[in-house]
């Protein structure tokens, strides 16, 4: 597709910036400059066919919530915004700024390159659609809801807390599935019943309530095949969309004690939201709600500690950390540490002590464990994950009800959760849990169709 060169021109200019700019101009502009990033990629997909793939594909996603975040980050680091200010006394130290924003920005390219732009090819639609009886789609409802009473602990298998989640997103996916075919009015009454059960059950968890938005966006543009235009009816439809997102957000953090307003549901909650984005706490509040300072404070922490060499690169222990395990330590001492436990080490022994936890994020990780080369990592890695992802898409047009693929939209939906830093392995564990509930589900209510392609 002729057009990326224009994203990758973009890029290299942003990359030369960052090197003619001084350390003071990089922290004084450098939030402009992953804008322009996502800005050339936006205008890049907004020209091609078919670009829901495009907009939905790990690479999007990645440098969508990636450049985001660095962008507000940056503000908020910089400028010692928020309520903690640790991340903006550690950036106010860095010597490597201008490196730490090119690797971010180089980064973002490969991981936009790493896209088969020639592999869009979307088959026709089965006509014939199988018939879900309605009884079935509501006891998947009352289950969905019984898990928001159930903690389903784990520990036996080496996990810790409350493992219900897996659970609940599972389900979700196959409801979605079976309504997605249904008349758009009946759709969104199960997508609301759907949305308020996690929002009861999970209003601690913004990511876990976005990653059931993803799904329902999802297989709402691919089953329609909707085309991504810079007309006002869609970007009315954008701006309500982000709204809706925002104000989801808000109510959950309201329902966690923010603003102390003591509410007791979602709907009281929902009374108070103009209450909180109206007061005097509100940017510091919303700073700590979308975990702003974390991300992007955690992660250019993470590389200057490998750029200063006050760390031994991993050389990919985190990513094959996986296959260790089912090995106790006890047996293999010099087992791999996760990414999380790593970094918290060297970043906050004493809260890593009580098992607290600072992620970072994948381009970070990357660094960590492969130093120069960890943009060529990453390029194999994204371009497996959209190859998997181009296969997810044309599963959609198959009318069947197959473990596989449901699993694979399972991993698809938590991607984030693999991007924001939570170990390849603990994302791979979920997606390899809920595949029981899958099988379980499938089988007991009789939806496993064929699974000859």
């Amino acid at each position: 597709m002729k057009g990326n060169y224009n994203t990758t021109i973009v890029s290299f200019l942003l990359f030369i910036l960052c090197f003619v700019f001084s350390r003071e101009e990089i922290i004084q502009y450098g939030h402009w400059l992953y804008l322009a990033q996502l800005i050339s990629v936006f205008s890049f997909y907004f020209k091609q066919p078919n670009n829901f793939v495009l907009f939905f594909s790990p690479s999007f996603l990645t440098i969508l919530y990636l450049n985001i975040s660095f962008c507000l980050g940056h503000i908020v680091v910089s400028q010692g915004i928020g309520f903690d200010l640790v991340y903006y006394r550690l950036f106010s130290r860095f010597e490597n700024v201008n490196f730490i924003t090119f690797f971010f920005l180089l980064c973002s390219w490969v991981v936009f390159i790493a896209f088969p732009y020639n592999s869009v090819d979307l088959p026709p639609a089965k006509e014939k659609t199988p018939e879900y009886p309605k009884v079935k789609i509501i006891i998947l409802l009352c289950m969905l809801f019984a898990l928001n009473f159930v903690s389903i602990d784990l520990s036996f298998l080496g996990g810790g807390g409350d493992f219900s989640y897996v659970f609940k997103l599972a389900i979700a996916i196959i409801i979605v599935k079976l309504v997605s075919d249904q008349k758009l009015l009946v759709k969104l009454v199960y997508y609301m019943l759907v949305i308020a059960v996690f929002l009861m059950g999970n209003f601690n968890s913004k990511r876990e309530i976005m990653y059931v938005l993803i799904l329902m966006l999802f297989y709402e543009f691919a089953k329609n095949r909707v085309q991504f235009k810079l007309k006002m009816r869609q970007f009315l439809f954008a701006v309500g969309g982000f709204s809706l997102v925002f104000a989801m957000i808000i109510v959950s953090s309201i329902m966690r004690g923010y603003g102390n307003f003591n509410v007791k549901n979602p709907l009281e909650a929902a009374t108070h939201v103009f209450d909180y984005v109206g007061s005097d706490y509100a940017m510091d509040a919303m700073v700590a709600n979308f975990e702003l300072a974390p991300v992007y404070g955690n992660s250019s922490n993470a590389i200057n500690y490998v750029y200063s060499g006050d760390v031994d690169v991993l050389y990919g222990s985190t990513f094959y950390k996986f296959f260790f395990i089912p090995i106790p330590r006890s047996i293999l001492e010099d087992k791999p540490n996760s990414m999380i436990d790593t970094y918290t080490q060297r970043f906050s022994p004493s809260f890593r002590s009580i098992g607290g936890s600072f992620p970072i994020v994948i381009y970070a990780e990357s660094f960590w464990n492969f130093f120069y080369l960890a943009p060529v990592f990453l390029f194999f890695l994204f371009k497996f994950l959209n190859i998997f992802y181009l296969k997810m898409v044309r599963s959609v047009y198959e009318k069947k009800m197959i473990v596989r693929d449901l699993f694979l939209i399972y991993l698809y939906v938590t991607i984030i959760q693999f991007i924001r830093g939570s170990g390849i392995e603990i994302w791979l564990i979920y997606g390899i849990l809920s595949l029981p509930v899958i099988y379980f589900i499938l089988k007991v209510f009789n939806l496993k169709t064929d699974e000859q392609d």
